[in-house]
C-alpha cells in the first residue's frame, strides 16, 4: 500500500507487514534555474509511529529553516502531531 501526500510517500513495505518505507520532499538545485522538488533519500523499514515522528519534525523544519528556540520547536512539533494524528482519527 502506498500513501501519498504533498509533502511525503509511505509505502509499505509489503502487503504484511507492519513496516513502512518513507520518501520526504526536497528541493533540488535550489536558487538555479533548474531548481525542481522531488522526494528524496528512503528512509527504510519504519514503523508509523517512526514515520509520523519524522513526517512531523520534517514540516516543522520547513516552516523554520533558521533558527529557532527550543519552546517555539516543541511546541509545533506537538501541533504537527496534533494534526497527523487527528487527520487519521477523523
Amino acid at each position: 500500500m502506498k500513501i501519498e501526500e504533498y509533502d511525503f510517500i509511505l509505502e509499505s513495505v509489503d502487503d504484511v507487514s507492519h513496516f513502512y518505507n518513507l520518501q520526504l520532499q526536497k528541493v533540488v538545485n535550489k536558487g538555479k534555474a533548474n531548481e525542481r522538488t522531488t522526494f528524496g533519500d528512503i528512509m527504510y523499514g519504519l514503523t508509523l509511529e517512526t514515520a509520523i515522528e519524522f513526517i512531523a519534525r520534517y514540516r516543522v523544519n520547513k516552516k523554520s529553516p533558521d533558527s529557532i528556540d527550543m519552546k517555539t520547536y516543541l511546541k509545533e512539533l506537538k501541533e504537527e502531531r496534533r494534526k497527523i494524528t487527528n487527520f487519521i482519527n477523523s
